[in-house]
């Protein structure tokens, strides 16, 4: 009896977990911090001393403000957040592409690698895999998780996620319309620039797992996933 299973490809597995974990951990703590000084900001306002009607105005408007300051500070924490997000999960599916091509071209014994090629990162991937690792029929929808996230990670990073500034505005504008929990910012301090929901990243993220999945199937050198106990 021993412990199977394919090293690698489970170490691909983990840094995609640790991602999700992380966007659960940081979203649940946006929540509650906000409860917290939600919390603070009323206890405040309820040990002041209202004598007449013009005081009761007063603080109503008072808290008024500071609650929806307090929106408007939690808006901009969960943007900051978000666009973060999107950035390093980028960062990480570039390096672990290049860590899976590069595996293949070891185990299939082969002399050209990933970054001896040209092209944007989709470019790079689709030319090794299907030309020089002949790993073919990957579905159009691995290339398509791809070239999404690129076009919205270089959104935020080269315009801060400006849409109209940036020189995939069509793409991103036809993004909008059908990707859930991808949008624009409802307020003119932060006008025309993409908001991201919890759901978009988590959605981002399954589909990138699930592209992984394709390409060590599809590969044909790589072993399970998990481990497990074989007699």
């Amino acid at each position: 009896m021993k412990v199977v299973g394919d090293f690698f490809r489970i170490q691909v597995n983990i840094r995609f977990d640790d991602m999700a974990a992380f966007l659960k951990t940081i979203e649940a703590q946006l929540v509650e911090t906000k409860q917290r000084e939600q919390k603070r900001v009323e206890s405040k306002l309820d040990c002041r001393t209202v004598v007449d009607a013009e005081d009761a105005a007063e603080l109503a408007d008072e808290r008024q403000q500071e609650l929806a300051g307090l929106d408007d500070r939690f808006s901009a924490y969960s943007r900051i957040h978000r666009y973060s997000f999107i950035i390093t999960l980028f960062i990480l599916v570039e390096t672990q592409l290049r860590a899976v091509c590069d595996e293949i071209s070891k185990r299939k014994k082969l002399e050209l690698r990933m970054n001896d090629l040209r092209g944007d990162l989709r470019e790079r991937t689709k030319t090794f895999l299907e030309k020089v690792a002949t790993v073919l029929d990957i579905s159009n929808g691995t290339w398509e998780t791809m070239a999404d996230l690129q076009k919205v990670r270089d959104c935020i990073v080269h315009t801060d996620g400006t849409v109209e500034e940036s020189r995939d505005r069509d793409y991103i504008r036809n993004l909008i319309g059908r990707k859930e929990g991808l949008g624009m910012m409802p307020t003119a301090l932060d006008e025309g620039k993409l908001s991201i929901e919890c759901s978009f990243c988590e959605q981002a993220l399954k589909a990138v797992t699930e592209a992984f999945r394709e390409i060590f199937e599809k590969a044909g050198c790589f072993g399970l996933d998990h481990w497990k106990i074989q007699e």
